[in-house]
């Protein structure tokens, strides 16, 4: 059995927990967390662009149908 010490960061509603070797450099966080945010960042511009185009064709179903 190996025994490491860890870093816990936690969401409120802990639904997103971060685990780290305790010896993590704050750096390697700060890069790790910036490339997550990245990555949410562009799920949510992904989400906004369907969100538009589910739109854009309602609006030309209703004017079909004018």
């Amino acid at each position: 059995m190996k025994q490491e010490n860890i870093v816990k960061i936690a969401s409120e509603d802990k639904k997103i927990i971060l685990l780290a070797d305790a010896d993590t450099s704050l750096g390697l966080m700060h890069d790790f967390l910036l490339s997550v945010k990245g990555e949410v960042v562009a799920r949510i511009l992904k989400a906004q662009e369907e969100e538009v185009t589910a739109a854009n064709e309602v609006k030309k179903e209703e004017q079909k149908s004018e």
